[in-house]
């Protein structure tokens, strides 16, 4: 799951490292209403992670306070590295043209002294089958960030040449189930986000 509408977004504002802003008043109504979606349609999971970022662990926390475990932190389901272009707003930025053809093209662009978009996905990917295969058969919650999760959607189905033009707006859930043949996308939920009011398009990160 994406974590709800956070500060950064609000002022399109890079933020890859921890701790990194929380959420807005509308976002943590996010983080609750997709607390409850989760309850509904999931059986009582087995673990629930989350991006060491306070805006994805604030996400989290409504859920995992439901049912009964402790969040485990996974640095490896944190946001994109943005370098040198950490805490710098859209508009900051605009004028560069490394920053525009990145935003073109964030794969095959990389900000100054960050990560590539599918390093990202990578090490998602990585961490997420790692947990996955330890339990065997169950239910795991991941909490994490737009840029990494479309880079593990893109990695996990096997998908070749463009990035998927996949809708991941502030807490969407992806369902994945993984099988000895790797990660099947099940179905995209993006009913929390409209639950506290929507305010258009969803900013990235």
């Amino acid at each position: 799951m994406r974590h709800g509408e956070s500060w950064s977004n609000v002022e399109h504002r890079l933020c890859g490292l921890p701790p990194g802003p929380g959420l807005t008043p509308r976002g943590l109504g996010q983080a609750r209403a997709a607390a409850e979606r989760l309850l509904r349609r999931a059986p009582r999971p087995h673990a629930v992670l989350s991006s060491p970022l306070r805006r994805a662990r604030e996400t989290a926390a409504p859920y995992a306070l439901a049912v009964g475990l402790a969040v485990q932190v996974v640095d490896d389901l944190r946001e994109l590295g943005f370098g040198d272009w950490e805490g710098r707003t859209d508009a900051d930025l605009a004028p560069l043209p490394a920053y525009r053809a990145w935003r073109d093209d964030p794969e095959g662009w990389v900000p100054p002294g960050g990560e590539r978009l599918s390093e990202s996905g990578e090490r998602m990917l990585a961490a997420l089958t790692a947990h996955a295969d330890r339990l065997g058969r169950g239910v795991i919650v991941a909490f994490g960030h737009h840029d990494p999760m479309l880079a593990f959607h893109h990695r996990a189905v096997g998908a070749a040449g463009p990035y998927p033009s996949i809708a991941i707006p502030n807490a969407c859930i992806l369902h994945y189930v993984r099988d000895g043949l790797g990660w099947r996308f099940v179905d995209a939920d993006r009913s929390a986000r409209e639950a506290a009011g929507s305010r258009g398009g969803a900013a990235r990160r």
